[in-house]
């Protein structure tokens, strides 16, 4: 399957260096073709859509995205500082089940803004 794409959400994800971003207030997954519930939630983002490593990734295992309804498949990606040099970025976000085995799916793909901060005089 082929992940969406949303301009309002890339809208979102966008943010100066050394501010705290948003994140992403409520997501949820409408119909989504997992036999379970949501375990496992990851959004990547990286430099270009060929890099190996993304330059940043926020989990659920990490405490960064929060799991708000696992049977009706809602999350919340939280608030925070992250160590992005400003820059266009490409992001994923994908979801992962509780069934065994699970049941992995890259759902909606966009781009993400690291604006440079102009106020800091360190």
């Amino acid at each position: 399957m082929r992940p969406g794409t949303s301009i309002d959400v890339d809208n979102l994800v966008v943010w100066v260096e050394g501010d705290t971003w948003n994140g992403l207030p409520s997501v949820t997954i409408e119909n989504p073709l997992a036999p379970g519930d949501l375990a496992a939630v990851k959004m990547a983002f990286k430099p270009t859509a060929i890099t190996a490593e993304p330059a940043l990734e926020l989990t659920t295992a990490d405490n960064q995205i929060t799991i708000s309804d696992a049977a009706n498949w809602s999350f919340t990606v939280n608030p925070g500082q992250y160590d992005l040099i400003p820059g266009t970025y490409v992001w994923q976000i994908e979801v992962t089940d509780d069934s065994n085995p699970a049941y992995v799916q890259t759902i909606i793909h966009g781009s993400a803004e690291v604006l440079n901060n102009y106020t800091t005089t360190a």
